[in-house]
């Protein structure tokens, strides 16, 4: 495009000078090119965007239905007792046993046990109370010691106000919840009752604990 423009005031003075100034045209090249990569970079940043949604959006599902997996199984359940675990005046934990009716038979399933931990915890120090219990029980063998490299492998440490559920389905089958999120299922013959004889045999070294859990003192009154 030209653009002429007339220096001399007089219209009909054929002598004028004149300028004229030539406008480079604009590549349509260039601006095809910008316009390409804005809607590029427009169309990288939503699918960064979207994807981070999708992932977030992922793991809040699965959180959800790992959180939710414990609940759904005490809910169809009833609340036997609870009782706190103490250590020279220190709360270690509240536990809490639930069965189908509410009443608890040793051979009458699914029933759960519920500990809320108040205390940090190492897992060595929880397999080795295990064992410790185990041995006043007089449970000792073989299948002891496997069991208790099983559970090494299978507990986490624990920190104040973790809680671990154990869920039995039956004597061979169980599972480990810690704050929701399964652990482990294990399918061992006799382990249930083995375990939960910590708690709830009439031999066990808390017995105080064992009436409260039970709710002796509750159907007494």
């Amino acid at each position: 495009m030209t653009y002429r423009f007339n220096l001399n005031s007089s219209d009909g003075d054929n002598g004028s000078d004149k300028v004229i100034y030539q406008q480079k045209p604009v590549s349509v090249s260039v601006y095809a090119n910008h316009k390409r990569s804005w809607i590029n970079l427009t169309l990288c940043y939503f699918l960064v965007a979207f994807a981070i949604y999708m992932t977030s959006m992922a793991v809040m599902a699965s959180g959800k239905q790992s959180n939710d997996t414990v609940p759904m199984a005490i809910d169809e359940l009833k609340a036997v007792g609870q009782g706190e675990m103490q250590w020279l005046f220190i709360s270690l934990y509240q536990a809490k046993l639930y069965s189908v009716d509410g009443q608890y038979k040793a051979k009458s399933y699914p029933h759960a046990l519920d500990i809320t931990y108040e205390v940090d915890i190492d897992k060595e120090d929880l397999v080795s109370a295990t064992q410790d219990q185990w041995g006043k029980l007089s449970f000792e063998g073989q299948k002891y010691q496997r069991w208790l490299g099983q559970l090494s492998s299978i507990w986490p440490d624990i920190k104040s106000g973790d809680k671990l559920t154990f869920v039995v389905t039956d004597n061979s089958h169980s599972q480990f919840y810690h704050n929701g999120e399964l652990l482990a299922s294990l399918e061992q013959p006799g382990f249930a009752d083995a375990f939960l004889a910590i708690w709830l045999s009439p031999n066990t070294s808390r017995p105080a604990l064992r009436k409260q859990l039970l709710g002796i003192n509750r159907s007494k009154q």
